[in-house]
């Protein structure tokens, strides 16, 4: 299933979300960066996450590129009943809510992020093509506030995600750099971001997020996916060598579109305007 209809079903969830049940399973530690691991048979992460902000080191260690979305799951409903629901033809399950996490990723990647989760029961999910359905489910718990808070870092560059552009506070400039996500909204949405390999232009990432397959016009990593709660914010860390990149937004622009009406499910933010070349020196 396209990545693009799956993640339009999710912009009907509602916002609220009934209480999760918790999990009694040892934390990790509040001073240490939570490590997780993508493949292309699932994804590893420990058992249990505090709430709150939490600081995350992800990377792909699979062959393809993946995204790891953090999907609060409602009371009674596991993983595999999510996943079951998803091959049964419904596009995001109800009562699930999207909240963030790290954006598509290529094999050999690695990124920081800094994202804040509320208590209650989770998975991880690619939406990519049909690696949610593919992979092996992941089920992990957000409970229990640290001894002592995690802080989040400072941003470098500040990125504001608008009906239907980006706005940057300033220039990204090579090396570390850290970017603070906002969702101004009114709708949701998500940045992927590619590096141009040479000789690629803006219209070969078009029609690769159009065709979901294929190699990446470029290296891929350093974005954020959606969250119901528009008001979350996140930060994420990544290394940018010198040359032209290209923020993606591929939330489509109708929301629910019915199997008879599925080309409109490819018309995405970034086919409105939200695609915007940066030149890093």
């Amino acid at each position: 299933m396209n990545r693009s209809i799956l993640m339009g079903a999710v912009c009907l969830v509602a916002f609220s979300l009934t209480a999760c049940s918790k999990s009694p399973v040892t934390k990790q530690s509040a001073d240490a960066p939570v490590n997780i691991v993508a493949t292309d048979s699932g994804f590893t992460i420990p058992d249990t996450l505090h709430s709150g902000l939490n600081h995350l080191v992800y990377e792909n260690r699979g062959n393809d590129v993946h995204e790891c979305m953090f999907i609060q799951l409602p009371e009674g409903m596991t993983p595999s009943d999510f996943v079951a629901q998803v091959k049964a033809g419904v596009n995001f399950p109800p009562g699930a809510k999207d909240c963030s996490g790290p954006g598509l990723t290529s094999p050999g990647e690695k990124v920081e992020m800094w994202v804040p989760l509320e208590e209650g029961n989770y998975m991880l999910g690619c939406w990519l093509g049909d690696h949610v359905t593919t992979q092996k489910p992941v089920a992990f718990a957000v409970h229990g506030a640290p001894a002592t808070p995690v802080s989040p870092p400072h941003e470098d560059v500040t990125v504001r995600m608008i009906d239907y552009r980006y706005e940057l506070s300033g220039p990204l400039k090579s090396g570390d750099q850290v970017i603070r996500y906002e969702t101004v909204g009114p709708s949701m949405h998500e940045t992927d971001i590619v590096r141009l390999a040479d000789g690629r232009t803006v219209e070969d990432v078009r029609q690769y997020f159009k065709r979901e397959a294929g190699p990446v016009p470029g290296v891929i990593g350093g974005g954020t996916m959606d969250s119901h709660d528009i008001s979350r914010v996140s930060w994420v860390r990544r290394n940018f060598t010198p040359g032209h990149y290209v923020f993606y937004c591929d939330m489509p622009m109708i929301q629910n579109p019915s199997p008879a009406d599925s080309a409109a499910a490819h018309v995405t933010h970034a086919d409105a305007g939200m695609i915007q070349e940066v030149v890093v020196e």
